[in-house]
């Protein structure tokens, strides 16, 4: 049993030595990770019932991304890297509706343009400008030049909608 009663510079320096985790920090920071996002969106698109990509002008996060780029700022997040790698994926999308019916809305996470089904995440937007948050999860590997990108639709039986995506957020963070 290990019993450390002060805890100062030295004594924790020490104790990292002693279990082994000498530069953890640093090789956290390392990590793979990138991240794109749009906010203020006021330009609405017509969405239907089959799935299309959001596109919309995104900023890479410079400052945290690591082997990840964003090749033409347009909601794509590309991996760089040379090593394949298993990636947490999260995507979230906020989007509103103005008019006073209800419209049901869905995403989907999607890896080199094709989505994959078992993300999708629905809401229902109330109307008169209401918002909702949607945001979907998944782990996938991922190598040099794949990409991650979100889509939306409507439900089926909704037709063609006019949304305003409000903002989003596309992050994908190294897991091995």
């Amino acid at each position: 049993m290990l019993v450390v009663t002060t805890v100062g510079e030295k004594s924790l320096s020490w104790l990292k030595g002693q279990l082994g985790l000498d530069g953890w920090e640093t090789g956290l920071r390392r990590q793979p990770r990138g991240q794109v996002w749009f906010q203020g969106g006021s330009t609405s698109g017509t969405f239907t019932e089959t799935y299309a990509k959001l596109d919309r002008a995104t900023t890479l996060d410079a400052a945290s991304a690591i082997q990840f780029d964003t090749p033409s700022n347009n909601g794509r997040l590309r991996y760089v890297g040379s090593a394949s790698r298993w990636f947490n994926v999260i995507g979230t999308v906020d989007v509103s509706y103005g008019p006073s019916s209800a419209v049901q809305i869905s995403i989907k996470l999607a890896k080199n343009g094709s989505v994959i089904d078992a993300t999708q995440c629905n809401a229902t937007i109330a109307g008169n400008g209401a918002v909702a948050k949607l945001h979907s999860m998944w782990i996938l590997p991922m190598k040099k030049d794949d990409y991650v990108e979100i889509f939306i639709a409507t439900a089926a039986g909704e037709g063609s909608k006019t949304l305003t995506p409000v903002r989003s957020r596309l992050q994908a963070t190294c897991l091995s």
